[in-house]
């Protein structure tokens, strides 16, 4: 493939280039002769020698745009990704038309959680030709991490940029453009249950219910084995309180899915309203096993332990999971309450602090503290403690308030 840029390149006049540099330099250290190098070392997958040779021949000459393209690709292979965003600039600032150079760096300023510039990228790419390539695409499931899709950048359409430009919105918290834009993947391209799927997670956010249903029921019906839209579509159908229904697409996208953490997350909190504390550790544990490093699961599973009685797994749990994630407030308060509930109010007062710190409008963290200061016969910060909570507009009991206030009322 990159033999035939080059003879491409030559015939253009590119040797109009190598009879610029001095002779000294011809035989064996003109730019050319290193950009040869790293194009075969390429194709044999020896990046950091290609790189090497890369660099080289940039510095012999550095107006030389291929050699900024394929370094970018490059350093992207390595896992320098801000290096590859750098060199695709300067690509672009040399050939700011290049379909696939800005399709490169759309995609990796996509992953590098920079929207907006992605954005600006893919919205530039609907404007140009996808022009003549046989670079592969490996398309990842942007919610399993797997590749469900293969293609080369003339193969792109309309529909995946709008995709990406729909994601791009949603991540900016803009739902009601990203759904236009999605709509336009749509039209485009019907026949993509992820487009439907991204679509119906907006209208979910937006808590446009029965849009969203609609969407994910479509989705479905192209891939029955979707676990997103399984997944989401139970969680919508359980809001209606249609709670057999949604337990059963639940079990059936693990079943047809085994690898995705949050079906097994959200049946775990289906068996803890039901009270089935056991199914619900259960649930939790295959999703932590799956997802190690989120804390919401090791918090689920901290308050399934803490009712079922098993208190130092619990506390373990509780734990691990602000280890993970020590602004998680749902962790400290749950943590909190456990020790209270073991008799160890000085620790659970630290802890309802934290707590408090991180989110200082957590009226129950105000309320389970004046109860843990109340155990120590501190009167007047358990009543505080009660009047901010009621300030906060949570039902505080009015002989509790008495009791503990007292003549402070």
């Amino acid at each position: 493939m990159i033999r035939g840029v080059l003879a491409s390149l030559f015939s253009m006049g590119v040797f109009c280039l190598l009879a610029q540099i001095p002779n000294e330099k011809r035989e064996s250290n003109n730019f050319m002769t290193f950009y040869l190098k790293a194009e075969q070392l390429m194709e044999d997958r020896k990046y950091e020698e290609a790189l090497i040779n890369y660099n080289q021949s940039l510095q012999l000459y550095p107006y030389y745009a291929e050699s900024y393209f394929y370094r970018a690709a490059i350093k992207e292979k390595l896992g320098d990704a801000e290096g590859a965003v750098t060199d695709y600039n300067i690509y672009l600032e040399l050939e700011p038309d290049r379909y696939e150079a800005l399709l490169n760096r759309g995609l990796i300023l996509f992953k590098l959680e920079r929207w907006v510039q992605a954005e600006a990228d893919f919205k530039k790419l609907l404007l140009l030709p996808s022009g003549e390539t046989n670079t592969i695409y490996f398309r990842q499931d942007l919610h399993t991490g797997s590749v469900n899709q293969v293609f080369t950048a003339q193969g792109t359409n309309a529909a995946y940029i709008y995709n990406y430009i729909g994601l791009s919105k949603r991540n900016l918290a803009q739902l009601d453009s990203a759904i236009i834009y999605f709509d336009s993947a749509i039209y485009n391209n019907p026949n993509d249950e992820d487009y439907y799927v991204n679509r119906g997670l907006c209208e979910q956010q937006l808590n446009l219910s029965a849009a969203a249903i609609y969407s994910f029921q479509i989705a479905l019906e192209m891939n029955p084995d979707h676990g997103i839209a399984k997944h989401n579509l139970s969680v919508l159908r359980r809001k209606m309180g249609k709670i057999e229904e949604a337990e059963i697409l639940l079990s059936t996208a693990i079943e047809r899915n085994p690898t995705l953490p949050y079906p097994f997350a959200e049946r775990a909190y289906h068996h803890m309203q039901n009270g089935d504390f056991s199914n619900a550790i259960l649930d939790y544990t295959n999703a932590i096993e799956l997802a190690p490093d989120n804390p919401e699961y090791l918090l689920g599973r901290g308050i399934a332990f803490e009712k079922a009685k098993e208190w130092e797994k619990a506390y373990d749990d509780l734990t691990k999971a602000i280890s993970l994630d020590d602004q998680l407030e749902k962790a400290w308060l749950n943590r909190a309450n456990l020790l209270f509930k073991l008799k160890a109010y000085k620790e659970a007062i630290d802890d309802y602090n934290v707590a408090i710190e991180i989110f200082p409008g957590y009226a129950a963290a105000y309320f389970n503290r004046a109860l843990a200061e109340q155990r120590l016969n501190r009167s007047a910060e358990a009543c505080g403690d009660l009047q901010k909570a009621k300030a906060l507009e949570m039902d505080v009991p009015e002989n509790l308030f008495k009791k503990v206030c007292g003549e402070r009322l």
